[in-house]
């Protein structure tokens, strides 16, 4: 198993900060929907597709649980440890964390 590098994946969210990578939730019809459990997320297009998976605690943005990015590699919240990357992201820029929360909790699934 390939596992992704915090920074890789840190990376990607910045994309989404910014806007460069649409984002929607495939599990749920929307965030109210995944309350209190896992929601899972496509983040780009294929063939660049990559799925997160994050925590919705009772409405609230908790933290990742999971990642799979377009070239096969894994990483998760056991994985990473004690250094979320919700953590990395905001202490980076508090700015653009803001707006992947935004665009995570405001996803709608993308009807086929």
């Amino acid at each position: 198993m390939s596992y992704a590098s915090l920074e890789s994946v840190v990376d990607i969210l910045r994309r989404v900060g910014r806007g460069e990578l649409s984002v929607r939730i495939v599990s749920h019809r929307d965030w109210e929907d995944g309350y209190a459990s896992l929601v899972h997320y496509d983040v780009g297009e294929w063939p660049h597709r990559h799925r997160f998976v994050v925590f919705n605690d009772c409405g609230s943005f908790d933290y990742f649980e999971s990642f799979l990015d377009a070239n096969g590699r894994v990483g998760s919240f056991e994985i990473w440890g004690k250094c979320p990357l919700w953590q990395v992201l905001y202490q980076e820029d508090s700015e653009l964390a803001n707006w992947v929360d935004d665009y995570f909790v405001s996803a709608k699934r993308k009807e086929d």
